[in-house]
């Protein structure tokens, strides 16, 4: 397993950080010295999420946050900024993913997905990359998916949202890279969490035979990928979509 010593001390700004991949992600960069500010969607789900990972002896504090109102994310972020004096990394993972055909969606379901999925990464970034930019230094990590590579039924709301990232991560470094500033895209495949898991028996079968590896990926396995992508070992890497997904879909 990679030690980033590089990591002491750092600041990480998580968003969806109670669950899932967020959640993997907050355990392996405070389990490498970083000081982790998590948000998401309730005070609840935040308090339960801070105690559990402060008994694992991670620096770790965090406040409840409606990704897609500005005021509530400029909040959030003077909570981080005020507690731990600045942010070193951002990772976006806050997001939803809701089956519905294209016929059968409402406005309100589209604009509620592009609102999390795509207006939130604006907001927080948005309001993140002042501070880097001034200290030139900071690591920005964003979520695509291989349904934003590849397509996938039932998802043109959430698969427009992942395409999304990867301009997004591409067109931002042209601003910001000769500044210091690092930004990527993971592009998960199918893992195993609470989002994910969740689908009819016969629909598991389907997604499983569709990876080359035919397992699941785990939600560490991701966060290995973000800490790696964080970390001065990637220091050289910068505008690039990763795929983790156990071969199903293959950048080309």
């Amino acid at each position: 397993m990679a030690i980033y010593k590089e990591f002491k001390d750092k600041v990480a700004l998580v968003t969806g950080g109670a669950g899932g991949i967020g959640k993997a992600t907050v355990r392996k960069l405070g389990a490498n010295g970083c000081k982790v500010f998590i948000c998401d969607i309730s005070d609840a789900i935040v308090n339960t999420t801070i105690e559990e990972i402060q008994s694992e002896g991670i620096d770790i504090d965090g406040v409840s946050v409606d990704i897609a109102c500005e005021e509530s994310v400029q909040a959030m972020v003077d909570a981080c900024i005020k507690r731990y004096g600045k942010i070193d990394y951002l990772v976006t993972a806050a997001g939803i993913y809701k089956d519905k055909k294209l016929t059968e969606m409402t406005f309100n379901e589209w604009k509620q997905t592009i609102d999390i999925n795509l207006n939130g990464v604006f907001l927080v970034t948005h309001l993140v990359l002042p501070q880097m930019l001034e200290r030139k230094q900071g690591s920005i990590i964003v979520f695509g998916s291989q349904a934003g590579i590849r397509g996938s039924a039932l998802h043109t709301h959430y698969a427009a949202t992942k395409s999304a990232m990867q301009g997004f991560a591409r067109s931002l470094i042209y601003e910001v890279a000769a500044s210091g500033v690092r930004i990527n895209c993971v592009a998960p495949g199918v893992i195993r969490t609470p989002m994910t898991m969740n689908g009819s028996p016969e629909k598991m079968v389907k997604w499983l035979e569709s990876i080359p590896m035919r397992r699941f990926g785990e939600a560490e396995e991701v966060a290995n990928v973000i800490a790696f992508l964080l970390s001065d070992d990637a220091s050289y890497v910068v505008g690039q979509t990763i795929p983790i997904n156990g071969g199903s879909v293959v950048n080309t």
